[in-house]
């Protein structure tokens, strides 16, 4: 009868650790033997948590069309730093990049990465720990770069590289003309320019003077370095999410739902209609080589293209309907693109047909890539893979 009792005691013990789910593991649970008079249990519960997600950052350079890689930075050039997915790769030049990401050492300190000479030659600086950007170099040393974090925003410029930065926000002022005061009366939070650039996600920049901005409803416009800010409404609901200037009467907005073009420097945008868009629901990556020609794609392999600065688009597809994740032409007949596979997809002859190039690369598998072609045989990739500490 005793020993029954303790298998009873036993079979109790091992339900209610049962019930408390997978995360309880029980090594052992043992019942005396008959005539004994100890009882001996050794058991054991482990509480075992979900493995917390890291981003690890990668950059890889090709300089014969994909055929062959170079890995420039991979996993263990990141040891004790982890990062979010790559916001901005882009390539002003051979051998000088730009990129910008979340990146974190051990410290929880972030970066920003602005410039790269030859091949593993990365020069870091520190951010102001916002979340979202946007960077535009005018030559290899001068740029402008934009954070916001959804409460506040900046601009900032380098003429050194990006050894030291002058914020333009800081000390600009808006200026708003008298019909648009209403407007932004209404829309503003408060009166503080950091407020305003909260909203602001992209930034061009024409020269030293001049840059426009955009964002959620509304667009900025300098042409005094940062001094002064012109403010303009957009439509509330379009949410820009990179912007691209030739001069001051040609400048491209686009937008996961929408592409949109401004010949008032950022005065006045109006939309494109786009050919087959309502069943295609995102824009993934955008590319544009010159004032002429430009081409968007997105899920579904919607690819579309352009060479009358958008007056007409053509509706071209990527092979299979695959997800385009970046797009990078060098010029208005070849481009490169990262898709949700394994491999490059490229095209010389504007997106009419596409040959699909492995990509053999450590972790590599095209998600949340993103490519900068300065050339017609030279790219750069980013990519992040997900890793379970």
């Amino acid at each position: 009868v005793a020993r029954s009792k303790w298998l009873l005691l036993a079979v109790l013990i091992l339900l209610v650790l049962s019930a408390c789910g997978d995360n309880i593991s029980v090594v052992s649970v043992t019942t005396p033997s008959p005539g004994s008079s100890n009882f001996v249990t050794t058991a054991s519960a482990e509480i075992v948590g979900d493995p917390v997600p890291e981003y690890y950052y990668y950059v890889a350079e090709t300089a014969d069309s994909g055929d062959s890689w170079n890995l420039l930075m991979n996993k263990q050039d990141r040891s004790g730093k982890k990062t979010t997915n790559s916001v901005t790769l882009n390539c002003v030049a051979l051998k000088t990049c730009f990129n910008l990401n979340n990146v974190a050492d051990a410290t929880s300190t972030k970066y920003y990465e602005l410039m790269r000479e030859g091949s593993k030659s990365w020069k870091y600086f520190p951010d102001i720990n916002m979340s979202g950007g946007d960077v535009s170099c005018i030559s290899r040393t001068e740029c402008w770069r934009l954070f916001s974090d959804g409460s506040k925003g900046e601009v900032s410029s380098t003429k050194d590289g990006g050894a030291t930065w002058t914020n333009l926000t800081r000390t600009g002022s808006v200026k708003v003309s008298e019909a648009n005061k209403p407007l932004y009366l209404n829309s503003r939070r408060n009166d503080k320019i950091e407020s305003e650039f909260a909203f602001i996600h992209a930034i061009s920049c024409l020269n030293a003077s001049r840059c426009v901005t955009v964002g959620e409803g509304r667009s900025f416009r300098t042409v005094d370095g940062g001094q002064t800010w012109d403010w303009f409404p957009t439509d509330g609901s379009w949410r820009f999410t990179d912007l691209i200037c030739f001069d001051e009467l040609t400048c491209y907005g686009f937008s996961p739902d929408f592409i949109a073009v401004t010949h008032g420097f950022g005065g006045s945008w109006q939309s494109f209609n786009l050919p087959g868009k309502e069943s295609y629901p995102s824009f993934r990556g955008n590319s544009c080589p010159n004032v002429s020609f430009c081409v968007v794609g997105g899920d579904r392999g919607y690819f579309l293209t352009t060479n009358d600065k958008g007056t007409t688009w053509l509706k071209q597809s990527l092979p299979n309907d695959k997800i385009l994740e970046d797009v990078s032409c060098p010029d208005d007949t070849t481009c490169y693109a990262t898709i949700s596979d394994q491999s490059l997809l490229i095209t010389h002859d504007s997106g009419k047909t596409w040959t699909p190039k492995p990509v053999k690369l450590e972790n590599f598998d095209g998600y949340n890539s993103r490519i900068s072609c300065p050339t017609t045989t030279n790219c750069l990739i980013s990519y992040t893979k997900l890793d379970y500490n």
